[in-house]
């Protein structure tokens, strides 16, 4: 290997490291709005400084097999922008959760003295996610319940803050299902889920025509994106390629004794069968 060789090698490593630094965050932090800042900035600068190494590598030869390295972690930092952003709308929902459902516990014990300023705060909360954003379908039901919560609670402030009985299980309904809402977002399947499993179908198809290298860097890649149940799975398996194929497919909801052949074909088909 060359000088030039060593010198892209090492700035590559350190960007790769950088970027599993970030990763490492998303998984471990809560992505409050300071956070998500600093993180863009991390991943801008990431971003760059692997667009002016590959443009200076370019008559380099630097391939680990038939896949780049840098382009796999230009796709993970692309993943880390949109987790990111996902990690502070959960933020952001769980603040307003928490907000609604103090609301509904001091409107219950009749703390209504101070509760005009949080119930605007709320209302200001709901207002800037849907302003600033277009949340995500399994957070809708828990914004507007909250917001449904804003609603109940002003009327119970325009009459002087007292509470009927009516009105207090009206409360203990809205609580009731806000929680629900809250318990379903782990277990919703939507448009994102069904991107994760077409991948999965993908690198399945890869292990199969035994690109194996290959296969790997992309499960490598996608695994900031999955449960740690799933996580859990795919480490626990062998290193034999059809076996791991096999748990993809499986994961990804599809036949796993499909040949390779029909594998893309059937990943398409659970693309539209999460969609619908």
């Amino acid at each position: 290997m060359s000088q030039i060789d060593e010198t892209v090698f090492q700035n590559f490593c350190l960007i790769s490291q950088k970027v599993q630094e970030i990763q490492k965050t998303t998984e471990e932090e809560r992505i409050t709005p300071d956070l998500r800042v600093e993180l863009h900035q991390e991943l801008e600068k990431a971003q760059v400084s692997l667009e002016s190494l590959r443009n200076g590598a370019a008559k380099t030869i630097f391939v680990l097999g038939q896949s780049n390295p840098m382009d796999a972690v230009e796709k993970q930092i692309v993943s880390l922008y949109r987790i990111v952003e996902e990690g502070f709308e959960k933020h952001q929902i769980t603040d307003i959760s928490e907000q609604a459902l103090d609301l509904s516990h001091q409107f219950e014990k009749g703390e209504v003295g101070h509760l005009a300023q949080k119930v605007d705060q709320l209302k200001h909360n709901i207002q800037f996610i849907y302003t600033t954003r277009c949340p995500s379908m399994k957070n809708r039901k828990v914004i507007d319940l909250a917001k449904k919560m804003v609603e109940h609670s002003n009327e119970i402030l325009s009459t002087k803050g007292k509470v009927s009985t009516e009105q207090l299980q009206r409360f203990q309904l809205l609580r009731g299902l806000l929680r629900e809402a809250l318990n379903q977002i782990e277990t919703f399947a939507d448009p994102m889920d069904a991107e994760i499993a077409m991948e999965m179908c993908e690198i399945a198809n890869l292990f199969r025509k035994r690109k194996k290298g290959e296969a790997l860097l992309q499960l490598q890649f996608l695994k900031p994106r999955l449960s740690n149940s799933q996580i859990d799975q795919i480490e626990a398996a062998s290193d034999d390629a059809e076996e791991l194929a096999h748990l993809l497919m499986e994961l990804a909801g599809g036949n796993p004794d499909l040949d390779e052949a029909v594998l893309l074909t059937e990943s398409k088909g659970i693309f539209h069968t999460l969609e619908a």
